[in-house]
Formats: C-alpha cells, sequence, structure tokens
C-alpha cells in the first residue's frame, strides 16, 4: 500500500513537472491527496480485515452450533452398544428367572407325585392290615360261635 501510494505520488509529480506546472502549491495537493488516499486505503484495510474476522468467528460458531447440535445423537451411538449390553443381561436374567420357575415347578409337582406315591402305599398297608385285621377278627367270630353252639348244646 505504502510503495502504490509513493508510486502514484511520483507519477503525479511527473506528470505535472512534464508539463511545467510542478509548482509548490500543486506538489503540496499531491502530497495531501496522496496521505488522503493513503488513510482512506487504510480505513478500507481495516474494514476488510475486521470483516474477514466476523467472517471466520461466523462460520466458527456455525462450526460449533452444529456439533453441538449433532452431539447427543453421537453421545447416543457411542452409548448403543451399553445398551445393547443391559438389554442382553435383562433378557438372560429373564431367562434364568423362567429357567428357575420351571425348575420350582417341575421340583413341586414332583415333590406331590412322590407325596401321592407314598400315600397311596400307604393306604394301601393300612388297607391289607384292616383286611387281615377283619380277618382275625371274622376268625374270632367264627370261633365264639362254635363254643357257643356247644354251649348250648346245638351240635
Amino acid at each position: 500500500m505504502v510503495k502504490s501510494q509513493a508510486t502514484a505520488g511520483a507519477q503525479a509529480r511527473s506528470a505535472l513537472a512534464s508539463r511545467g506546472g510542478l509548482r509548490g502549491g500543486a506538489a503540496e495537493r499531491i502530497a495531501r491527496g496522496g496521505m488522503l488516499q493513503g488513510q482512506q486505503m487504510n480505513q478500507q484495510l481495516g474494514m476488510q480485515a475486521a470483516q474477514n474476522r466476523l467472517g471466520i468467528m461466523t462460520e466458527d460458531e456455525k462450526q460449533r452450533v452444529g456439533i453441538l447440535q449433532a452431539l447427543p445423537g453421537m453421545e447416543v451411538q457411542a452409548l448403543q452398544p451399553e445398551f445393547e449390553k443391559d438389554k442382553m443381561t435383562g433378557q438372560a436374567r429373564q431367562a434364568d428367572i423362567q429357567n428357575r420357575s420351571n425348575t420350582s415347578q417341575f421340583n413341586i409337582l414332583q415333590a406331590l407325585a412322590d407325596k401321592k406315591q407314598r400315600d397311596a402305599a400307604a393306604m394301601a398297608e393300612y388297607q391289607s392290615a384292616m383286611s387281615g385285621w377283619a380277618a382275625n377278627k371274622q376268625a374270632d367270630a367264627t370261633m365264639d360261635a362254635g363254643k357257643r353252639d356247644k354251649f348250648l348244646g346245638i351240635f
């Protein structure tokens, strides 16, 4: 920018000098014009730099917001294996509970069947004992009847 300003000033002085019009006032106006042009260029460069920085910050903020918006989905995706593991653990526990329930139900049914068999065996033994007792009582009654008949003289 400084070189450009110096070159423009030199060209303007050279053009005036070649026509014979380079005097004190003209040189001063060329210098003042170059200085104003330099300040204007400085302002334009400053404004362009500020706009560039604003554009960079705006783009940076857009990217940051985009990343923040994607973050919940990324967190869920990152936790998905844990969710699957928990789901599989729950299914395994449910299967274990079902298996234990089936085993308990089988054990209860087996215990009831064993009790029923023991009760049936006890009943058969009781019936056998009662049959023997009844037979003994019958034999006793028959024997007593024979003694009574002899006593009464029926024979």
